[in-house]
């Protein structure tokens, strides 16, 4: 994946580490937060301990979510409804890491703070997804899932996601084989006539993968202006076993049921309540709009070196 580059920041300003109190705290976790918290080049706080009115340019040269896909959209949000400039960069410690596995950014905390710290680092601006729905609206640099998906990332408990990462929803969709719900939906996209057809499950994609690394949309790039609707139809319980099958050995765009079109905006109603899970957050809705921001969101991407 090429990402728009442009030199490593210069100015030696520290970076501002948000970190998840949230979140589960292992050993390694604690020992990361506290070589940050003693760093030079860098600061650590809350996430509610950060006035995101304040010009935070002036002091720093990048924000950095330490957490997982939900602590990614919260600050990524923050950033972008109070205008904020600075680029964001990502410490992975969630039980997902979707994003950062599309972004390349390497799975080892240890390897990626070295990097943050040593101010090895590189500019990105990536695309933003924005979703509204009748609670409002949220920003999403990954991908909103819906229907067996959404349910599947609510009955899949954390203890489960941090022992099994993505084969716990692989066992989970299992599971769900045999009570899959149907949903009519009709949408438009751009400026299309509106489609009607009943389906399993559906993705909106910015990114390519949700699951803890299961690609969902492999045609998928973050930033080439256009999103991706990836659409589940109707299916047999075989053809459903078949599904995720293919989903293991990476080929499953080429099942019949599954449908995928491009697009800057869509407009989708369903015939009832669908669950909804956007970068892991469970929402419940019947009608959603979806757009994309080109380059929305500039991001600070550790340079990662089998020195570090």
């Amino acid at each position: 994946m090429e990402l728009h580059r442009n030199h490593p920041l210069a100015e030696p300003k520290p970076l501002l580490v948000i970190w998840n109190k949230k979140s589960n705290q292992s050993a390694e976790r604690q020992s990361l937060q506290e070589r940050l918290q003693e760093a030079d080049g860098a600061v650590c706080l809350p996430f509610d301990e950060i006035d995101f009115n304040a010009p935070l340019h002036d002091r720093y040269r990048g924000i950095v979510a330490a957490g997982g896909d939900g602590t990614i959209q919260l600050v990524s949000n923050a950033l972008i409804e109070n205008e904020q400039s600075l680029p964001l960069g990502i410490i992975p410690l969630g039980t997902g890491n979707d994003l950062c596995r599309t972004l390349q950014i390497p799975l080892q905390p240890v390897r990626v703070v070295d990097a943050y710290l040593a101010g090895q680092e590189r500019l990105a601006e990536i695309d933003v997804m924005k979703i509204s729905w009748n609670e409002g609206s949220v920003y999403s640099l990954n991908v909103l899932a819906a229907g067996v998906s959404a349910k599947l990332s609510e009955k899949i408990s954390r203890d489960d996601k941090e022992t099994f990462g993505s084969f716990a929803y692989l066992s989970g969709a299992i599971n769900l084989l045999s009570e899959v719900q149907e949903y009519e939906i009709e949408y438009q996209l751009d400026k299309l006539p509106a489609v009607r057809k009943n389906c399993l499950n559906f993705f909106f994609a910015n990114g390519r993968m949700c699951g803890g690394g299961i690609e969902v949309s492999p045609e998928s790039l973050v930033d080439d202006g256009v999103l991706q609707l990836v659409i589940y139809e109707p299916m047999n319980s075989i053809d459903r076993a078949v599904l995720l099958t293919d989903y293991l050995v990476g080929r499953y765009v080429e099942h019949p049921a599954v449908r995928i079109e491009s697009f800057k905006k869509i407009q989708l109603t369903t015939d009832h309540e669908m669950p909804v899970s956007i970068d892991g957050e469970i929402h419940s809705c019947k009608e959603l709009t979806a757009e994309i921001l080109p380059r929305k969101m500039k991001m600070l991407l550790p340079e990662v070196t089998t020195a570090n």
